[in-house]
Formats: structure tokens, C-alpha cells, sequence
């Protein structure tokens, strides 16, 4: 082939291999790592924020005293919906077994659509003791994304979401039980966070009553 032929190609061809070492530069490890410290430094700084809630006994509580526990366990409840009286007893055998663990147990109740009475009642029908919170303006449920009752959502001692969703899979669907749960998603995050080892699940579908 003649060589004169060839000479036009060659500027060209620089060309192309140039703008191929400019594209692979700007994509390459260096520019991913710098947006996986980003994602990691925005996580790090995620957390329920400051707010004041009130208390059943009447008494204010502060979301900051979420961070004074290694974790914190906060169940989002009603005393209007089934599960949430279906599960009242797991509710308070895990708080006796894990309290004990330095883990601490919050219930939460969104809303208005109950009096103060009825979450008293429910309560005592079944033996809570742990402190319970009412949240009418829904600021704490927004915050932690909740949108179920009954929802289990597990802290850090940041404040930072480590796992939501059901307790177990005992109810897999509104009205649909097995016999016996099979998977313990709350228990074995528990577990795994107390042996410092990396949650199995992070979010599970929580089933129950949706929030209004």
C-alpha cells in the first residue's frame, strides 16, 4: 500500500486513541473512589435529628437520648391494629432478653386517631413497660421513613438505621400467618450488631396497618 495514503489516516487514529485515555482517566478508580468516600461520609452523617416528643406519662423526651444506648429498638404501634396486638407478647419477651444487653426499647405512636386512654389500656393488657412516645405531627415517622404498624426499626448508637421492616415472617401478609415464624429478621440483626458482624438483612417489608 502506498504510503501517502496512509499519512491522513494516522492523525486520526492519535486522535481517537487520545480521546479514548481522557475518557478512561475521568471514569477511573481515582474518580470512583472519590464518590464512594462521598456516599460513606453522607451515610456517616445520617441520623434521626433533634426533636422533643412527649411521653405517655406525660414526661418530654428527646431523641438524643437515642444516642446514650449502644442501640435502640423502636417499634412503631397502634393499639387499633391486630398485629400489633398479635405481636405484643414478642415485643416484650425481646425487650426483657435484650434490655438486660444494654439495648434499649422505644414504642412510638403516630398520630391522633387513638386517645392516650387506649394506648394505656393496650399497654397494660399486655405487660410494655419500656418507654412509649407519642408522635401526632408524625416528625419521628418521617424521619425514620415508617410507614407500618407494627414496624421494627433498630438504631445505632449514631442514630443511623441499621434494619426496618417485620419482627419475623410469622405474618407474611395482611390476614396470612404460618404456624410458626421461620425467619427472625429483628433477632438476628440484634445478634449479629452485638457480635459487631454485618446485619444478614438491612430492610424487610413491614406487614400490618398502613399509617394515615
Amino acid at each position: 500500500m502506498c504510503p501517502t495514503l496512509l499519512s491522513p489516516i494516522f492523525p486520526a487514529l492519535q486522535l481517537i486513541v487520545l480521546l479514548g485515555s481522557l475518557l478512561i482517566s475521568s471514569c477511573g478508580p481515582g474518580a470512583l473512589q472519590t464518590s464512594d468516600s462521598e456516599d460513606s461520609a453522607s451515610s456517616e452523617q445520617s441520623g434521626i435529628g433533634k426533636l422533643t416528643l412527649t411521653q405517655l406519662n406525660g414526661e418530654p423526651f428527646e431523641t438524643e437520648q437515642l444516642q446514650t444506648d449502644s442501640a435502640t429498638v423502636i417499634f412503631i404501634l397502634s393499639p387499633e391494629c391486630p398485629l400489633c396486638h398479635d405481636y405484643a407478647y414478642t415485643f416484650r419477651t425481646m425487650q426483657e432478653e435484650f434490655s438486660a444487653q444494654g439495648i434499649r426499647f422505644v414504642g412510638v405512636f403516630p398520630g391522633e386517631f387513638f386517645s392516650a386512654s387506649q394506648i394505656r389500656m393496650y399497654c397494660s393488657r399486655y405487660m410494655l413497660n419500656f418507654p412509649m412516645l407519642l408522635d401526632p405531627g408524625y416528625k419521628l415517622i418521617h424521619q425514620l421513613g415508617a410507614d407500618t404498624t407494627p414496624e421494627a426499626i433498630l438504631l445505632n448508637k449514631k442514630g443511623q438505621t441499621i434494619y426496618q421492616g417485620s419482627v419475623d415472617n410469622w405474618a407474611y401478609e395482611v390476614g396470612q400467618k404460618r404456624l410458626e415464624p421461620t425467619e427472625h429478621y429483628l433477632r438476628d440483626a440484634l445478634q449479629a450488631f452485638q457480635q459487631g458482624s454485618p446485619v444478614p438483612l438491612t430492610r424487610t417489608k413491614a406487614v400490618g396497618c398502613l399509617i394515615e
